[in-house]
């Protein structure tokens, strides 16, 4: 259990994310399974929210399954890279590349890029336990 002054700290860093960085603090109900820590709801909220026309064309080929083969596809490409190359580099499934974040532009020439840069949702847990089983790999 953190002291005093860690929850202290925690919290100050908790509002700072929040009110400087527009951070959302991560609902109890939203919490991942601690298996894979994937956060399903908000990476498919994402998905069809940014990229609904890629979405659309998985689900004509997997129809109820595609969110399926996304988080498969996730969880094996997270098991040979670390994440934040996954996240630079893309996701594909079943040949079709899928973003998991939108970078901010450059300029201010495409408004989709911005638009879509403000549907990122960054969040934060405070007290999150993460436990990484060297076994599984």
């Amino acid at each position: 259990m953190p002291s005093n002054k860690e929850t202290l700290f925690q919290d100050h860093i908790a509002q700072f994310l929040e009110t400087e960085h527009g951070y959302n603090q991560l609902e109890k109900s939203l919490l991942p399974n601690k298996k894979h820590h994937i956060i399903e709801p908000l990476l498919f909220e994402f998905i069809k929210a940014t990229q609904a026309k890629k979405f659309a064309e998985l689900e004509a080929n997997y129809k109820n399954d595609s969110e399926q083969e996304i988080i498969k596809a996730l969880i094996h490409e997270t098991t040979n890279k670390p994440l934040w190359l996954v996240m630079r580099n893309g996701l594909d499934v079943k040949g079709t590349k899928f973003e998991l974040y939108k970078p901010k532009p450059r300029s201010k020439t495409s408004s989709d890029g911005l638009t879509n840069y403000e549907k990122n949702n960054f969040t934060y847990k405070t007290e999150y336990y993460y436990h990484q089983n060297t076994q599984e790999r």
